[in-house]
């Protein structure tokens, strides 16, 4: 009874919530540059789940359920021919840009109808904008003014500044740029303006026609692809970051003998970065290598901003998977430095006190996230008995937080719990 109640959790948990592997461009591609049937699986990580409960085994509950597509989709074949892939992707960014997922991602970041000049001016002699900077795609792009261009009217009427904070120094650049596109706030997308312009010291008469803002993002997504024998990354197909201003992002591929590994991560908005690490005799090392000799693991690196999520895979298992689900090792942010039992994680994040304060501190640990050692690494230093008397109002109840760690497992799994073995007074973080 119990194995068939275990059954009917795990259908919960991976039917209808798994990924759902869907006709694409990726598979498409591949599979014709490529003469062997695809594998497609996911990596899952720690932002992979919900907390929805779906199920309880005994008076276990189970309380995981996969979030549809998040996590590193793997496309794993043989024989790709890497000409032909590359000839597929650059085709690709050049006719099929703004896909249906592509749009929908950037009406979320920009109001595409709004209009680009693209033009970021200074002040010259108190009085005209001169264009320092054009952004590509961008209206002031199109029309052909170039950086170094005077404006000196537009319709007919000067254009002069009046904003005492614009100047011809290069550090009041936004101070001019705010005042310039507010004088351009009555005209449209598909309005003409005429201008006229001194370029090296000559008037020139230019028409510029007020361009979607949609162009000038596009523009600066980038086609190109780092595709060569150093750098295993290719420009994705689709997976756009959008953090001040919208970018393609780099995917992965790996060869291992005949076999290639495509790596595809969509978990967080700023973009991931996958390490091989390689065994050197009894040492891991990380290794990026566009053809792996001898893999160890797969890292699997995502940024949030503040803090880096890193996941573990054993190489083995994705070359032998069988799963259309393979579950990674979630390992501490930060920085890793890797050995063989045990790794180092430096700058990981946490928090001073229950009423927050962010820190980053450095410390070792197990394959299990248990804490074997923190370490004194920044130049912010502080008394142990201080740190852990500040964390909560209530200290009767961190040291009974603390005893209850150290009680139900081998090693502390919490910085608290590490610190009250800490083996110096002090412990200096940054």
């Amino acid at each position: 009874m119990r194995k068939l109640l275990t059954i009917l959790v795990l259908g919960l948990l991976f039917s209808g919530s798994g990924y759902a592997e869907e006709e694409n461009f990726y598979k498409k591609y591949l599979s014709e540059c490529s003469n062997s049937p695809i594998k497609t699986f996911l990596i899952t990580d720690r932002s992979s789940f919900s907390s929805k409960l779906v199920g309880e085994i005994g008076n276990q509950k189970i309380e995981k359920e996969l979030i549809k597509d998040k996590g590193t989709l793997v496309y794993s074949g043989k024989n790709l021919d890497k000409n032909c892939l590359k000839q597929k992707f650059t085709e690709h960014h050049k006719s099929k840009i703004l896909t249906k997922n592509l749009e929908n991602k950037l009406n979320k970041n920009y109001n595409l109808s709004k209009k680009s000049l693209g033009i970021f001016p200074t002040k010259i002699h108190n009085k005209n904008f001169k264009i320092h900077f054009i952004r590509e795609g961008s209206s002031a792009y199109k029309s052909n003014l170039r950086v170094g261009d005077t404006i000196l009217t537009y319709n007919g009427i000067g254009l002069i500044s009046d904003d005492k904070e614009c100047t011809d120094n290069i550090d009041d650049i936004y101070n001019c740029f705010y005042e310039f596109e507010k004088i351009f706030e009555q005209f449209n997308v598909g309005d003409k303006i005429d201008l006229q312009v001194i370029r090296n010291n000559k008037s020139k008469n230019i028409v510029l026609e007020i361009s979607p803002i949609k162009d000038r993002v596009i523009a600066s997504l980038g086609w190109s692809e780092n595709f060569n024998n150093s750098i295993p990354k290719i420009k994705s197909l689709e997976n756009i970051v959008c953090v001040e201003g919208c970018k393609l992002i780099d995917d992965y591929i790996y060869f291992y003998k005949n076999n290639y590994l495509y790596f595809y991560n969509n978990t967080h908005s700023y973009g991931y970065d996958i390490n091989i690490l390689e065994r050197d005799n009894n040492k891991i090392v990380k290794s990026n290598k566009w053809d792996l000799n001898n893999p160890h693991s797969i890292l699997i690196s995502q940024s949030t901003g503040t803090y880096t999520d890193n996941t573990l895979v054993e190489f083995d298992k994705i070359i032998n998977a069988n799963n259309s689900i393979i579950n990674g090792l979630s390992l501490m942010d930060g920085k890793l430095e890797f050995h063989n039992n045990y790794y180092i994680a430096k700058g990981k994040k946490s928090y001073l006190s229950t009423g927050g304060g962010a820190f980053w501190f450095d410390a070792v640990f197990n394959y299990k996230n248990e804490y074997i050692e923190l370490l004194n690494t920044g130049s912010d230093c502080y008394k142990v008995n201080e740190l852990i008397k500040g964390y909560d109002k209530d200290l009767n109840k961190t040291k009974k937080e603390i005893k209850k760690n150290l009680s139900e497992n081998k090693n502390p799994t919490s910085w608290l719990a590490a610190l009250s073995k800490h083996k110096k007074d002090e412990w200096c973080i940054n």
